[in-house]
């Protein structure tokens, strides 16, 4: 697969083919189907030329830039919010958080929990743990 090559996008998700009507598995989720935009596109699928392969798919972009089959409603935004301790963070556009190890965060999850087991449950009336 040549991802992220223009044909890889634009031919299943914006053709006339990729259009399925009343099929709820539709990819072209726009409905958009322009004979004209089909055509421009088998051209440059049949264009050997990189160079002007290019340029075609440049001009299929801007044809459909221009007839805005998607519209963005939002903009999304993410928060994400870290302790101090945590290690080998990541931030990815897409994921977000990755984390390269993330078992440094389960081995604090445990150290915390054992500190908790060596002293003991919590007295009723104090509220303190006692030692066992």
């Amino acid at each position: 697969m040549r991802y992220p090559a223009p044909p890889d996008f634009i031919e299943p998700l914006l053709t006339c083919g990729a259009f399925v009507p009343a099929n709820p598995g539709n990819a072209n989720t726009a409905e958009f189907c322009d004979p004209q935009v089909d055509a421009q596109a088998q051209l440059a699928l049949a264009d050997g030329n990189p160079a002007t392969t290019a340029g075609r798919w440049a001009a299929i972009d801007r044809e459909l830039g221009d007839q805005a089959p998607w519209v963005p409603l939002y903009n999304p935004r993410n928060l994400t919010v870290l302790s101090a301790r945590t290690g080998n963070y990541q931030f990815h556009s897409y994921w977000n958080l990755l984390s390269t190890n993330s078992g440094s965060i389960n081995r604090a999850r445990t150290a915390g929990a054992r500190a908790r087991h060596r002293l003991g449950p919590p007295d009723r009336q104090s509220g303190s743990r006692s030692s066992p």
